[in-house]
């Protein structure tokens, strides 16, 4: 038997039109859901809006599936630690991590730095 293919959408994309702003959350899903064409969400929200996420994928029957975040080096591991507990909270399958090009010390981060930070972010 085949994969099913699932599609998601970034929540800060939905609108309709980039002049009407950013929807509350609940209007977000809601949004989605009568498109009727994506499985999932993709975000990694604030901590004050954990709860609004929660009730609105459980209200809409959208999981979370998946989020991301930019991090930097030197400076970000405690907020990825978060990020990931908020993955998990909301039980998102992926964390889309991506390492920004400089250190938190204003240098370019070395090949064995970024191997090293993915080889702890696995860990946690």
């Amino acid at each position: 038997m085949a994969n099913k293919l699932l599609f998601g959408v970034q929540t800060n994309g939905i609108r309709h039109a980039d002049v009407d702003g950013m929807p509350d959350i609940d209007t977000r899903f809601r949004m989605v859901k009568e498109a009727g064409v994506h499985d999932y969400v993709d975000k990694t929200p604030a901590p004050h809006e954990m709860d609004e996420f929660i009730a609105a994928s459980d209200k809409y029957g959208l999981p979370v599936r998946a989020g991301g975040w930019y991090y930097t080096l030197g400076r970000d591991e405690e907020l990825f630690e978060t990020n990931i507990k908020t993955a998990q909270r909301l039980g998102s399958l992926v964390h889309n991590t991506q390492i920004l090009v400089n250190h938190a010390e204003g240098r370019p981060v070395t090949d064995d730095e970024v191997v090293e930070t993915y080889l702890h972010f696995m860990e946690v």
